[in-house]
């Protein structure tokens, strides 16, 4: 009876350190990939030259080249990391990645997909992978051989 409970209490600590770090690597992925989906964006979305209308339209200022300013609604809700684009149209039109992605209303654009590229670019580069060993790390558990 003892030796179960001390295993358990064990299992309870490290159940705690492991969820402590997902946490703070899912925190610190959330700029990795914000900035992957910028980068996408520019060279998916925002590479050519369009009208002058629709130039002023875009959500950057390219007098001053400020580049891409996406607002996205980034949470965690418990092991998994949601991401959504808030950033909305200057006219008041509701997101505008599903417009992007989709073609909606973008003229001779078309459609020009670039989120889930983004995420399976950022995966693949390992970034998301040493912030996972990172944190893992600071809290104390080996994670080399992953």
């Amino acid at each position: 009876m003892a030796y179960t409970s001390i295993v358990n209490e064990y299992m309870r600590d490290v159940r705690i350190k492991i969820e402590a770090a997902l946490y703070e690597a899912i925190h610190n992925m959330k700029k990795g990939l914000e900035m992957e989906i910028s980068e996408m964006a520019m060279r998916r979305v925002y590479d050519y030259q369009a009208s002058p209308y629709f130039m002023s339209q875009r959500r950057y200022s390219l007098e001053n080249g400020e580049g891409l300013e996406p607002t996205y609604d980034m949470f965690s809700d418990g092991m998994s990391l949601t991401l959504r684009e808030t950033t909305s149209l200057r006219n008041g039109a509701p997101n505008e990645v599903e417009w992007v992605e989709q073609g909606i209303h973008q003229g001779g654009a078309g459609p020009r997909p670039y989120m889930d590229d983004a995420l399976i670019s950022y995966m693949a580069s390992g970034d998301a992978e040493r912030q996972l060993v990172s944190a893992l790390s600071a809290y104390g558990i080996n994670a080399t051989g992953y």
